[in-house]
């Protein structure tokens, strides 16, 4: 049985700028000596100590520079790669068109030489609200009236409710 959970929010974001197809997950120790990951980390922090003057801005070239320093040079262009994905976390990056701020993920791989990449993808978050049925125009109209400019679309979906009983 199939219930009507509402309409899903999708804020602020642009189109996926690239496509990140992976099968295989593969987790590997890291390889070299801890002294020197601690080196590393010991530098960034020497880069960056001041918490009063944080700024985004700054937390993504810190993440930019550890991940150069760890091996993870960003992937560009070219020809397609194909590697194990090993770890993943979410960032910001600048929207050349607008200046502004887009939430994406960094996507770290080691390839089949062993060498190591990462992608950027922007992603555009979202929320799924339940809503009664018969009221999805009114909660629309509301919540875009409250969230003008920050709310991108919205459309209704239909979820399998998993909590409801089967006969």
């Amino acid at each position: 049985m199939k219930r009507q959970f509402g309409r899903a929010y999708e804020s602020t974001g642009s189109n996926y700028s690239s496509e990140l197809k992976t099968n295989n997950f593969y987790l590997n120790a890291a390889n070299g000596n801890i002294d020197e990951k601690y080196d590393i980390f010991n530098d960034l922090d020497q880069e960056t100590d001041n918490i009063d003057s944080f700024d985004i801005n700054d937390s993504a070239d810190r993440i930019n520079k550890m991940d150069e320093k760890m091996g993870f040079i960003q992937f560009q262009a070219g020809s397609p790669k194909i590697g194990w994905m090993v770890n993943m976390h979410p960032t910001t990056i600048n929207d050349p068109k607008t200046g502004k701020k887009k939430s994406a993920v960094d996507y770290y791989f080691l390839d089949e030489e062993g060498s190591k990449f990462k992608s950027t993808m922007i992603f555009k978050p979202y929320i799924i609200v339940a809503i009664k049925d018969g009221t999805e125009s009114e909660v629309e109209e509301y919540l875009k009236r409250k969230f003008e400019g920050v709310i991108v679309d919205a459309q209704i979906i239909d979820k399998e409710d998993l909590d409801m009983v089967k006969f």
